[in-house]
């Protein structure tokens, strides 16, 4: 058996909570629309 972890949304959330719109609390209901990019991982 091969056990690997689960998959996680926080890597995600990081981002999110890093980016400068968040940061400063300018963020409304189409931020992720938005900033699209931020749902794609980064390149390795």
């Amino acid at each position: 058996f091969i056990l690997e972890g689960i998959t996680t949304t926080i890597p995600f959330l990081a981002r999110v909570i890093r980016h400068p719109d968040f940061v400063a609390g300018q963020v409304d209901t189409r931020f992720l629309e938005r900033e699209s990019h931020l749902l794609r991982p980064p390149d390795a």
